[in-house]
């Protein structure tokens, strides 16, 4: 299962096993991004810093579905740093699609 190999990885690890794990996540497609994050928020213990990684990765392939995936997990929708990431991608492919994500944060 693809999703394993991120489930107990952290960047506390050192350098080298820090940029080890950047490589693995710039090897996602953004279609196996999705059920990779699904299965690191079921997790008992998430690991943040590669739920952020993942979902900033995601945000540079396809920020549409990254937002849609955002949108209804309010655990990843409450975290700047995500969201910061969607909309910043997203306003370069779609400006108006990028203001209405932030007028639906703040409202």
């Amino acid at each position: 299962m693809l999703a394993a190999k991120f489930l107990h990885r952290g960047n506390d690890q050192g350098e080298a096993a820090r940029m080890s794990l950047m490589m693995d996540i710039a090897e996602l497609s953004a279609e196996e991004l999705g059920p990779v994050m699904e299965a690191l928020l079921a997790a008992e213990n998430v690991n943040w810093e590669v739920a952020n990684s993942l979902m900033v990765r995601w945000a540079m392939l396809d920020p549409k579905a990254a937002l849609t995936f955002t949108r209804v997990r309010k655990v990843l929708r409450n975290h700047s740093g995500v969201m910061s990431a969607i909309v910043l991608e997203l306003a370069k492919l779609d400006l108006p699609a990028a203001k209405e994500a932030v007028l639906k944060l703040e409202g």
